[in-house]
């Protein structure tokens, strides 16, 4: 039997089109999906996005000022979501989701739907997309494949960062 893969093996990064992908931010990332959410409250240094269709409020922090944000509370706004995990296991069945279901996301289940190993961090959808990069050292990369299930934990001060359109300028 062999050991577990614990870092990410070099690779280029493509996106489901074949373009390279970008690691930071969504440049080169356009047609991976982005969180849309309607905007429920904005504070210093955080935004509380309910997701529609469901009862989740996810509290994060957020990536810019609060007044850059142009999109006022009770409407729409898009962008991406990345948390730092603790550690990640694969499953066999269970489906997507977030605990808890109002407040900071702490524990998250869903399907991988991109893995960038070049830039470390793997694209999951449980409820909404949320790019992850795992802290450990030693975690397993041979779960993250693309339509895999997983689950894991997640570190407080999951962050969100507005696509440019959502924002003013300044």
């Amino acid at each position: 039997m062999s050991e577990p893969e614990t870092t990410p093996p070099p690779a280029e990064t493509t996106a489901p089109s074949g373009e390279p992908a970008g690691s930071a931010g969504t440049e080169g990332c356009v047609d991976l999906p982005q969180v849309r959410a309607v905007v429920h409250a904005v504070g210093e240094g955080r935004i509380e996005l309910a997701l529609p269709h469901s009862d989740y409020v996810m509290h994060l922090r957020l990536e810019v000022a609060p007044d850059r944000i142009a999109v006022p509370v009770g409407k729409r706004i898009r962008g991406r979501v990345d948390a730092v995990a603790m550690r990640f296991h694969g499953a066999t069945g269970g489906g997507r989701f977030i605990e808890p279901v109002i407040g900071e996301p702490r524990i998250v289940a869903g399907t991988v739907i991109h893995v960038d190993r070049a830039g470390g961090r793997v694209l999951i959808d449980c409820a909404m997309p949320i790019w992850i990069t795992p802290e450990e050292a030693d975690q397993d990369w041979s779960i993250f494949e693309e339509r895999a299930l997983v689950t894991g934990y997640l570190r407080s001060g999951m962050v969100f960062t507005p696509r440019d359109e959502d924002l003013t300028s300044g």
